[in-house]
Protein backbone atom coordinates (compact mmCIF):
# COMPACT_ATOMS: atom_id res chain seq x y z
CA UNK A 1 0.00 0.00 0.00
CA UNK A 2 1.48 3.33 -1.06
CA UNK A 3 0.53 6.98 -0.59
CA UNK A 4 1.89 9.58 -2.98
CA UNK A 5 2.39 12.86 -1.17
CA UNK A 6 3.31 16.07 -2.92
CA UNK A 7 2.09 19.57 -3.55
CA UNK A 8 -0.30 20.62 -6.30
CA UNK A 9 1.15 19.74 -9.69
CA UNK A 10 3.94 17.63 -8.25
CA UNK A 11 3.56 14.59 -10.46
CA UNK A 12 0.99 12.45 -8.63
CA UNK A 13 -1.26 11.80 -11.61
CA UNK A 14 1.68 11.24 -13.96
CA UNK A 15 3.08 8.77 -11.44
CA UNK A 16 -0.18 6.81 -11.51
CA UNK A 17 -0.18 6.80 -15.30
CA UNK A 18 3.36 5.42 -15.26
CA UNK A 19 2.23 2.65 -12.89
CA UNK A 20 -0.54 1.66 -15.30
CA UNK A 21 1.99 1.38 -18.13
CA UNK A 22 4.36 -0.65 -15.95
CA UNK A 23 1.63 -3.02 -14.71
CA UNK A 24 0.41 -3.44 -18.30
CA UNK A 25 3.84 -4.65 -19.42
CA UNK A 26 5.20 -1.38 -20.88
CA UNK A 27 3.96 -2.32 -24.34
CA UNK A 28 4.95 0.20 -26.98
CA UNK A 29 7.89 1.52 -24.92
CA UNK A 30 11.10 1.09 -26.92
CA UNK A 31 13.62 1.42 -24.07
CA UNK A 32 11.99 0.06 -20.91
CA UNK A 33 15.29 0.04 -19.03
CA UNK A 34 15.46 3.82 -19.21
CA UNK A 35 12.51 4.05 -16.84
CA UNK A 36 12.38 0.90 -14.73
CA UNK A 37 14.25 -2.34 -14.08
CA UNK A 38 12.98 -4.78 -16.71
CA UNK A 39 12.86 -7.57 -14.13
CA UNK A 40 10.15 -5.65 -12.25
CA UNK A 41 7.73 -5.67 -15.17
CA UNK A 42 4.99 -8.28 -14.61
CA UNK A 43 4.88 -11.06 -17.18
CA UNK A 44 1.26 -12.03 -16.63
CA UNK A 45 -2.02 -10.15 -16.62
CA UNK A 46 -2.65 -7.64 -13.85
CA UNK A 47 -6.13 -6.43 -13.04
CA UNK A 48 -6.07 -2.63 -12.92
CA UNK A 49 -8.74 -0.29 -11.56
CA UNK A 50 -8.30 3.46 -11.38
CA UNK A 51 -10.60 6.03 -9.82
CA UNK A 52 -10.25 9.70 -10.73
CA UNK A 53 -12.23 12.00 -8.48
CA UNK A 54 -12.02 14.75 -11.07
CA UNK A 55 -14.04 12.68 -13.56
CA UNK A 56 -16.39 11.12 -11.02
CA UNK A 57 -20.10 11.98 -11.05
CA UNK A 58 -21.72 11.12 -7.71
CA UNK A 59 -24.97 12.86 -8.68
CA UNK A 60 -25.67 11.36 -12.12
CA UNK A 61 -23.38 8.36 -12.09
CA UNK A 62 -20.46 7.76 -14.45
CA UNK A 63 -21.14 5.60 -17.50
CA UNK A 64 -19.10 2.40 -17.17
CA UNK A 65 -20.56 0.24 -19.96
CA UNK A 66 -23.23 -2.45 -20.14
CA UNK A 67 -25.78 0.20 -19.15
CA UNK A 68 -24.18 0.58 -15.73
CA UNK A 69 -23.62 3.93 -14.06
CA UNK A 70 -21.33 4.06 -11.02
CA UNK A 71 -21.78 6.74 -8.37
CA UNK A 72 -18.89 5.97 -6.03
CA UNK A 73 -15.23 4.90 -6.07
CA UNK A 74 -16.21 1.37 -5.06
CA UNK A 75 -18.76 1.18 -7.88
CA UNK A 76 -16.21 2.23 -10.49
CA UNK A 77 -13.52 -0.07 -9.11
CA UNK A 78 -15.87 -3.06 -8.97
CA UNK A 79 -16.81 -2.68 -12.63
CA UNK A 80 -13.21 -2.07 -13.72
CA UNK A 81 -11.98 -5.20 -11.96
CA UNK A 82 -14.77 -7.67 -12.71
CA UNK A 83 -17.21 -6.13 -15.18
CA UNK A 84 -20.97 -6.07 -14.66
CA UNK A 85 -20.80 -9.16 -12.45
CA UNK A 86 -18.35 -7.42 -10.18
CA UNK A 87 -20.53 -4.32 -10.04
CA UNK A 88 -23.44 -6.46 -8.86
CA UNK A 89 -21.37 -7.29 -5.76
CA UNK A 90 -21.52 -3.64 -4.70
CA UNK A 91 -24.59 -2.32 -6.52
CA UNK A 92 -26.57 -1.56 -3.36
CA UNK A 93 -23.53 0.04 -1.72
CA UNK A 94 -22.90 2.14 -4.80
CA UNK A 95 -26.46 3.36 -5.22
CA UNK A 96 -26.82 4.18 -1.52
CA UNK A 97 -23.33 5.74 -1.19
CA UNK A 98 -22.58 3.37 1.69
CA UNK A 99 -19.10 1.81 1.76
CA UNK A 100 -18.89 -2.00 1.29
CA UNK A 101 -16.96 -4.29 3.61
CA UNK A 102 -13.47 -5.68 3.14
CA UNK A 103 -14.66 -9.20 2.26
CA UNK A 104 -16.85 -7.87 -0.53
CA UNK A 105 -13.96 -5.89 -1.98
CA UNK A 106 -11.58 -8.85 -1.68
CA UNK A 107 -13.92 -10.97 -3.83
CA UNK A 108 -13.39 -8.49 -6.65
CA UNK A 109 -9.68 -9.34 -6.78
CA UNK A 110 -10.48 -12.92 -7.78
CA UNK A 111 -7.14 -14.10 -6.37
CA UNK A 112 -5.37 -12.47 -9.31
CA UNK A 113 -2.64 -9.79 -9.34
CA UNK A 114 -4.48 -6.52 -8.79
CA UNK A 115 -3.49 -2.85 -8.83
CA UNK A 116 -5.88 -0.19 -7.55
CA UNK A 117 -5.18 3.51 -8.07
CA UNK A 118 -7.06 6.37 -6.39
CA UNK A 119 -6.52 9.97 -7.49
CA UNK A 120 -8.15 13.29 -6.63
CA UNK A 121 -10.21 11.93 -3.74
CA UNK A 122 -10.47 15.49 -2.45
CA UNK A 123 -12.39 16.58 -5.57
CA UNK A 124 -14.78 13.66 -5.16
CA UNK A 125 -15.33 14.63 -1.53
CA UNK A 126 -16.06 18.25 -2.53
CA UNK A 127 -18.68 16.99 -4.99
CA UNK A 128 -20.33 14.92 -2.26
CA UNK A 129 -20.54 17.96 -0.02
CA UNK A 130 -22.23 19.83 -2.86
CA UNK A 131 -24.91 17.14 -2.96
CA UNK A 132 -25.57 17.59 0.74
CA UNK A 133 -24.94 13.93 1.49
CA UNK A 134 -24.69 13.47 5.24
CA UNK A 135 -21.47 11.99 6.57
CA UNK A 136 -20.15 11.60 3.04
CA UNK A 137 -16.58 11.98 4.25
CA UNK A 138 -17.01 9.23 6.83
CA UNK A 139 -18.23 6.81 4.15
CA UNK A 140 -15.22 7.61 1.98
CA UNK A 141 -12.88 6.94 4.89
CA UNK A 142 -14.79 3.74 5.72
CA UNK A 143 -14.26 2.61 2.13
CA UNK A 144 -10.54 3.36 2.30
CA UNK A 145 -10.30 1.39 5.53
CA UNK A 146 -12.11 -1.61 4.00
CA UNK A 147 -10.01 -1.42 0.86
CA UNK A 148 -6.80 -1.37 2.88
CA UNK A 149 -7.93 -4.45 4.81
CA UNK A 150 -8.77 -6.24 1.56
CA UNK A 151 -5.39 -5.37 0.04
CA UNK A 152 -3.41 -6.31 3.14
CA UNK A 153 -5.08 -9.72 3.34
CA UNK A 154 -4.27 -10.41 -0.33
CA UNK A 155 -0.79 -11.56 -1.31
CA UNK A 156 -0.86 -10.10 -4.82
CA UNK A 157 -2.81 -6.83 -4.55
CA UNK A 158 -1.51 -3.27 -4.23
CA UNK A 159 -3.18 0.05 -3.53
CA UNK A 160 -1.76 3.44 -4.47
CA UNK A 161 -3.58 6.64 -3.53
CA UNK A 162 -2.66 10.30 -3.68
CA UNK A 163 -2.94 13.23 -1.30
CA UNK A 164 -1.84 16.79 -1.97
CA UNK A 165 -0.12 17.43 1.35
CA UNK A 166 3.30 18.78 2.18
CA UNK A 167 6.05 17.15 4.19
CA UNK A 168 4.57 18.70 7.35
CA UNK A 169 1.25 16.95 6.77
CA UNK A 170 -0.50 20.20 5.89
CA UNK A 171 -2.63 20.65 2.78
CA UNK A 172 -2.53 24.06 1.13
CA UNK A 173 -4.04 23.74 -2.35
CA UNK A 174 -7.53 24.75 -3.49
CA UNK A 175 -8.92 21.48 -2.07
CA UNK A 176 -6.89 21.82 1.11
CA UNK A 177 -9.84 21.27 3.45
CA UNK A 178 -10.78 17.98 1.84
CA UNK A 179 -7.19 16.77 1.56
CA UNK A 180 -6.59 17.65 5.21
CA UNK A 181 -9.74 15.80 6.27
CA UNK A 182 -8.68 12.62 4.45
CA UNK A 183 -5.11 12.90 5.77
CA UNK A 184 -6.28 13.34 9.38
CA UNK A 185 -8.73 10.44 9.15
CA UNK A 186 -6.11 8.15 7.64
CA UNK A 187 -3.71 9.08 10.43
CA UNK A 188 -6.39 8.11 12.95
CA UNK A 189 -6.84 4.74 11.23
CA UNK A 190 -3.10 4.19 11.25
CA UNK A 191 -2.85 4.81 14.99
CA UNK A 192 -5.81 2.59 15.83
CA UNK A 193 -5.09 -0.37 13.55
CA UNK A 194 -1.33 -0.11 13.03
CA UNK A 195 -1.98 -0.17 9.28
CA UNK A 196 0.27 2.21 7.42
CA UNK A 197 1.12 3.14 3.87
CA UNK A 198 4.58 3.55 2.41
CA UNK A 199 4.90 7.27 1.70
CA UNK A 200 6.42 8.34 -1.60
CA UNK A 201 7.03 11.66 -3.31
CA UNK A 202 6.63 10.89 -7.04
CA UNK A 203 8.98 13.73 -8.02
CA UNK A 204 11.86 14.26 -5.61
CA UNK A 205 13.87 17.46 -5.89
CA UNK A 206 16.77 15.77 -7.69
CA UNK A 207 14.34 14.25 -10.19
CA UNK A 208 12.50 17.46 -11.01
CA UNK A 209 15.31 18.80 -13.16
CA UNK A 210 15.42 15.52 -15.10
CA UNK A 211 11.71 15.84 -15.87
CA UNK A 212 12.13 19.46 -16.96
CA UNK A 213 15.11 18.77 -19.20
CA UNK A 214 13.39 15.84 -20.89
CA UNK A 215 10.15 17.71 -21.48
CA UNK A 216 11.63 21.04 -22.54
CA UNK A 217 14.39 19.92 -24.93
CA UNK A 218 14.59 17.37 -27.72
CA UNK A 219 18.27 16.83 -26.95
CA UNK A 220 20.98 18.29 -24.72
CA UNK A 221 24.73 18.12 -25.30
CA UNK A 222 25.88 17.04 -21.85
CA UNK A 223 29.54 17.43 -22.80
CA UNK A 224 28.87 21.08 -23.63
CA UNK A 225 27.04 21.39 -20.32
CA UNK A 226 30.06 20.10 -18.41
CA UNK A 227 32.33 22.52 -20.29
CA UNK A 228 30.06 25.49 -19.55
CA UNK A 229 29.80 24.53 -15.87
CA UNK A 230 33.60 24.33 -15.65
CA UNK A 231 33.94 27.85 -17.09
CA UNK A 232 31.41 29.15 -14.57
CA UNK A 233 33.32 27.36 -11.81
CA UNK A 234 36.55 29.11 -12.80
CA UNK A 235 34.82 32.50 -12.81
CA UNK A 236 33.20 31.82 -9.45
CA UNK A 237 36.51 30.87 -7.85
CA UNK A 238 38.27 33.87 -9.37
CA UNK A 239 35.65 36.14 -7.78
CA UNK A 240 34.88 34.16 -4.64
CA UNK A 241 35.47 37.19 -2.44
CA UNK A 242 32.39 38.85 -3.95
CA UNK A 243 30.15 35.78 -4.02
CA UNK A 244 28.29 33.68 -1.48
CA UNK A 245 29.77 30.44 -0.20
CA UNK A 246 27.27 28.45 -2.26
CA UNK A 247 28.95 29.56 -5.48
CA UNK A 248 32.27 27.89 -4.66
CA UNK A 249 30.92 24.63 -3.33
CA UNK A 250 31.64 21.56 -5.42
CA UNK A 251 27.99 20.55 -5.13
CA UNK A 252 26.96 23.72 -6.96
CA UNK A 253 29.14 22.83 -9.92
CA UNK A 254 27.80 19.27 -9.98
CA UNK A 255 24.24 20.59 -9.79
CA UNK A 256 24.94 22.88 -12.72
CA UNK A 257 26.37 20.03 -14.78
CA UNK A 258 23.24 17.95 -14.21
CA UNK A 259 20.78 20.82 -14.66
CA UNK A 260 22.39 22.50 -17.70
CA UNK A 261 21.21 24.56 -19.51
CA UNK A 262 19.27 25.62 -16.40
CA UNK A 263 21.40 27.62 -13.96
CA UNK A 264 21.29 26.23 -10.38
CA UNK A 265 19.65 29.46 -9.13
CA UNK A 266 16.72 28.85 -11.46
CA UNK A 267 16.04 25.42 -9.97
CA UNK A 268 16.62 26.60 -6.41
CA UNK A 269 14.16 29.45 -6.82
CA UNK A 270 11.47 27.43 -8.60
CA UNK A 271 11.62 24.49 -6.18
CA UNK A 272 12.32 26.41 -2.97
CA UNK A 273 10.34 29.62 -3.38
CA UNK A 274 7.89 29.69 -6.28
CA UNK A 275 6.65 26.16 -5.53
CA UNK A 276 5.45 27.31 -2.10
CA UNK A 277 2.78 29.50 -3.73
CA UNK A 278 -0.64 27.92 -3.29
CA UNK A 279 -1.67 28.25 -6.96
CA UNK A 280 1.68 27.18 -8.42
CA UNK A 281 1.44 23.70 -9.92
CA UNK A 282 5.05 22.80 -9.19
CA UNK A 283 6.36 20.67 -12.10
CA UNK A 284 3.54 21.70 -14.45
CA UNK A 285 3.98 25.32 -13.44
CA UNK A 286 7.74 25.13 -13.94
CA UNK A 287 7.25 23.59 -17.38
CA UNK A 288 4.91 26.37 -18.50
CA UNK A 289 7.08 29.16 -17.10
CA UNK A 290 10.33 27.77 -18.49
CA UNK A 291 8.79 26.89 -21.87
CA UNK A 292 7.75 30.51 -22.28
CA UNK A 293 11.19 31.69 -21.18
CA UNK A 294 12.99 29.35 -23.58
CA UNK A 295 10.70 30.44 -26.40
CA UNK A 296 11.58 34.07 -25.71
CA UNK A 297 15.30 33.29 -25.58
CA UNK A 298 15.08 31.36 -28.85
CA UNK A 299 13.37 34.33 -30.45
CA UNK A 300 15.71 37.04 -29.14
CA UNK A 301 18.95 35.01 -28.95
CA UNK A 302 20.78 37.26 -26.44
CA UNK A 303 24.56 37.07 -26.91
CA UNK A 304 25.23 36.35 -23.21
CA UNK A 305 22.81 33.42 -22.81
CA UNK A 306 25.39 30.72 -22.06
CA UNK A 307 22.82 29.23 -19.68
CA UNK A 308 19.25 30.00 -18.62
CA UNK A 309 19.39 32.38 -15.65
CA UNK A 310 16.71 33.85 -13.42
CA UNK A 311 17.01 37.20 -15.17
CA UNK A 312 15.93 35.52 -18.41
CA UNK A 313 12.48 34.93 -16.90
CA UNK A 314 11.09 38.28 -18.03
CA UNK A 315 7.86 39.16 -16.18
CA UNK A 316 7.31 42.00 -18.63
CA UNK A 317 6.86 39.61 -21.55
CA UNK A 318 3.17 38.94 -22.19
CA UNK A 319 3.18 35.14 -21.88
CA UNK A 320 5.39 35.11 -18.79
CA UNK A 321 3.48 38.03 -17.28
CA UNK A 322 0.24 36.10 -17.76
CA UNK A 323 1.72 33.05 -16.02
CA UNK A 324 2.96 34.99 -12.99
CA UNK A 325 0.24 37.56 -12.48
CA UNK A 326 -2.90 35.76 -13.59
CA UNK A 327 -2.40 32.00 -13.36
CA UNK A 328 -0.74 31.98 -9.94
CA UNK A 329 -2.59 35.06 -8.69
CA UNK A 330 0.34 37.37 -7.99
CA UNK A 331 -1.51 40.55 -8.94
CA UNK A 332 0.11 42.42 -6.06
CA UNK A 333 3.36 42.46 -8.04
CA UNK A 334 1.76 44.15 -11.03
CA UNK A 335 2.91 47.73 -10.13
CA UNK A 336 6.49 46.58 -9.52
CA UNK A 337 6.59 44.62 -12.77
CA UNK A 338 5.12 47.49 -14.79
CA UNK A 339 7.29 50.25 -13.37
CA UNK A 340 10.45 48.79 -11.87
CA UNK A 341 11.10 45.62 -13.83
CA UNK A 342 9.63 46.15 -17.29
CA UNK A 343 7.57 49.13 -18.38
CA UNK A 344 5.82 47.30 -21.19
CA UNK A 345 6.23 50.54 -23.14
CA UNK A 346 9.00 50.59 -25.72
CA UNK A 347 9.13 54.41 -25.57
CA UNK A 348 9.82 54.47 -21.85
CA UNK A 349 12.36 52.38 -20.00
CA UNK A 350 11.48 50.71 -16.75
CA UNK A 351 13.41 51.70 -13.64
CA UNK A 352 15.61 48.60 -13.78
CA UNK A 353 16.43 49.26 -17.45
CA UNK A 354 17.23 52.89 -16.69
CA UNK A 355 19.56 51.92 -13.85
CA UNK A 356 21.31 49.37 -16.08
CA UNK A 357 21.71 51.98 -18.83
CA UNK A 358 23.07 54.54 -16.39
CA UNK A 359 25.49 52.01 -14.93
CA UNK A 360 26.65 50.96 -18.40
CA UNK A 361 27.14 54.61 -19.33
CA UNK A 362 29.07 55.30 -16.14
CA UNK A 363 31.38 52.35 -16.77
CA UNK A 364 31.91 53.34 -20.41
CA UNK A 365 32.76 56.91 -19.33
CA UNK A 366 35.17 55.65 -16.69
CA UNK A 367 36.89 53.35 -19.20
CA UNK A 368 37.22 56.28 -21.65
CA UNK A 369 38.75 58.48 -18.98
CA UNK A 370 41.24 55.80 -17.98
CA UNK A 371 42.33 55.29 -21.60
CA UNK A 372 42.86 59.03 -22.09
CA UNK A 373 44.97 59.28 -18.92
CA UNK A 374 47.26 56.66 -20.29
Amino acid sequence: MFRLDTTYGGGKTHGLIALVHAASGMSGVSDVGEFVDKDLIPRGRVRIAAFDGGNSDPANGRQMGSGIRAYTPWGEIAYSLAGSGGYDFVRKSDESHVAPGADTLRRLFGGQPTLILLDELSIYLRKLKGLGLERAGDQLVAFLSSLMQAVESSSNAALVYTLAVGGDGQATDSYGGENQFIYNKMEELRKVSARTATLLNPTEEDETVLVLRRRLFDSIDDSAGRAVADVYRDIWFANQGSLSEDAIRSQTVETFRSSYPLHPEVMQTLTGKTATLEQFQRVRGMLRLLARTIGLLWEEKPFDATAIHLHHIDPGHDSIHQELVTRISQQSFQPAISNDVSSGNRRRKALAESIDSQESGRRASADYSMRNRR
